[in-house]
């Protein structure tokens, strides 16, 4: 191992309390080999409604039944609440709990609802990491380092317990896995094509969910770390305090600038490490007017994350505010890539927008 790669796993396992890890190629490869290293498979993962199909297709493939679970509308995250209202005619083995859109979980009662339930909680930080006083209470926990990530080197990512035996059957099921296959850009391509072709027609919409098979190495594959990895993270985490504060900064131009406009705010009290300013439109038809409006006058904007049941035929009565959310959600950046002067700017155009 080389002393940057040693270097960085102590680090990690030390920020995460952990005392064994391991690297992956993606986070999504992380997810797959720890279900695959657990054997429970034809058991069923409760992931939350709204995330990234990389959290739900690694679940398919090590032969696992999703769960989707309603999110909340302080936080966007699922909560223990959310996790009691599941019905599902399988045993709830994992549950993979993420702190979406760097606002921070309650995970100290989904850890109770877990161990009340003899599930295995995996504790996603890929959108928080970096927060100073963030402590972990998953059974592992998972970081990535792939693209928009607050540590960003476009690809990697990494899985921590303190079991070193279920950390070794990882390291030991990653040997028999695929190289990958250079179909970033045709994924990119074909589920963008859906999300147009569903908004018109919706009954295409269970396609976004069939790419899980013909796009399986794209999400699960090799590990291939290029020279200057492993020093490329440690470099980007020296910086990380200073990024994550003006991201903090940004975010907060944008929570007063909104204040009194018809849109839903996430709490105050969360945003501990703001992955973008999301929040929601209070009337849907605003929605789509509103960002591309925003886009027309170059600023950036997006809609993430849609509803991952829709997109695998599941029921969607039991997901209300998952629905409300695809459906009204805006996100403005607030990263490295946009300054004050913008983000004020965005601020000063998203008021005019209801005049």
């Amino acid at each position: 191992m080389s002393s940057e790669r040693h270097q960085l796993l102590d680090l990690l396992n030390k920020r995460f309390g952990r005392s064994s890890g391991v690297f992956t190629s993606r986070a999504a490869t992380a997810i797959y080999l720890l279900l695959v290293a657990l054997a429970r498979p034809g058991t069923a993962v409760a992931i939350p409604a709204i995330t990234c199909p990389a959290v739900a297709y690694p679940v398919f493939l090590a032969g696992y039944v999703p769960v989707f679970c309603d999110v909340n509308l302080a936080d966007f995250n699922i909560t223990r609440e959310s996790l009691e209202a599941l019905s599902t005619d399988r045993p709830i083995s994992v549950v993979i709990a993420i702190h979406s859109f760097g606002h921070r979980l309650e995970t100290g009662s989904i850890r109770e609802w877990c161990d009340e339930n003899r599930a295995f909680l995996l504790e996603d930080v890929c959108q928080i990491f970096g927060d100073a006083d963030f402590d972990a209470r998953g059974n592992a926990v998972l970081v990535s380092f792939g693209h928009t990530k607050p540590v960003d080197c476009g690809y990697g990512g990494a899985l921590h317990s303190n079991d070193k035996d279920l950390i070794g059957e990882v390291e030991r099921v990653s040997r028999d896995l695929p190289l990958k296959r250079d179909l970033d850009e045709a994924y990119r391509v074909t589920y963008y094509q859906i999300r147009k072709l569903y908004r018109k027609y919706p009954v295409t919409r269970s396609l976004a969910g069939a790419l899980v098979e013909p796009f399986a190495d794209t999400f699960i594959h090799s590990a291939n770390f290029e020279h200057g990895f492993f020093s490329n993270v440690l470099a980007k985490l020296n910086r990380l305090e200073d990024a994550i504060a003006g991201r903090r900064v940004k975010a907060a131009i944008y929570a007063e600038a909104f204040a009194n406009l018809p849109v839903r705010l996430p709490d105050s009290r969360i945003g501990s490490v703001p992955w973008r300013f999301t929040y929601l439109t209070e009337r849907i038809e605003d929605c789509q007017r509103l960002t591309e409006s925003l886009r027309e006058a170059n600023f950036h904007a997006s809609n993430w994350y849609p509803s991952l049941a829709m997109d695998f035929g599941h029921d969607t009565d039991s997901l209300p505010v998952a629905t409300r959310f695809e459906n009204s959600v805006i996100n403005l950046w607030v990263d490295e890539t946009v300054d004050t002067e913008t983000v004020e700017r965005a601020a000063r155009h998203v008021a005019a927008f209801w005049g």
